[in-house]
């Protein structure tokens, strides 16, 4: 399983990171990523807790600098735009959008209230499923996501999997791939994260 965590500019973090074959996290107003793998989040979660939409141009000057070779490595995905628990209205919103992105496979972003049977007709326009929604409703739907995932032959990612119990948890269920910001917080926390990835390869 792919282990990926936010952002940081400390060079120990950074080393630890690379070192551990931790991929970067990326948002449009973070680029270039200083490591490699990464992949760009279209920034949805984050404008959320704000209590706003996700920020269309920055999304789309970011992913214009990609195409332009200005941020170095190819991403190894793209989250496409989408509402944060918006259901079939997130699903429309990034229908809207995925054939506006070419330069990296395209995850689609499934949220609280969406069902695999409305997702499998759309789902062969886009290259993976990256599990988003509230905390509650990933951990009583992941499997779900996972195995329509790989049903289709593709990867499927979980959002926001930091402590170590949710770690285990993605692992158990057959998740790809994770992310979390949560081991920037403390020096144990990155190392335990490190730790797991390595552990997890």
């Amino acid at each position: 399983m792919r282990f990926y965590c936010g952002d940081t500019r400390t060079k120990k973090y950074i080393d630890l990171l690379g070192d551990s074959g931790v991929g970067e996290v990326n948002l449009p107003n973070t680029l270039p990523p200083r490591r490699y793998p990464w992949f760009l989040d279209n920034g949805a979660w984050v404008a959320s807790k704000r209590g706003k939409l996700l920020d269309e141009g920055k999304f789309y000057n970011a992913i214009r600098k990609i195409e332009l070779g200005d941020c170095g490595w190819i991403p190894e995905f793209v989250v496409v735009p989408d509402i944060v628990g918006g259901g079939q209205e997130s699903l429309d919103y990034s229908l809207s959008w995925v054939d506006r992105i070419h330069m990296a496979p395209r995850y689609l972003a499934v949220q609280n209230w969406m069902l695999p049977k409305n997702v499998e007709s759309v789902l062969k326009r886009f290259e993976g499923i990256f599990v988003g929604g509230t905390s509650e409703w990933k951990e009583n739907t992941a499997h779900w996501w996972v195995k329509l995932a790989h049903d289709n032959g593709m990867p499927c990612h979980i959002g926001r999997a930091g402590t170590e119990k949710k770690i285990k948890w993605a692992k158990s269920i057959g998740a790809d791939s994770i992310d979390s910001s949560f081991p920037l917080w403390t020096v144990t926390r990155m190392n335990r994260f490190c730790e797991l990835a390595v552990e997890m390869r």
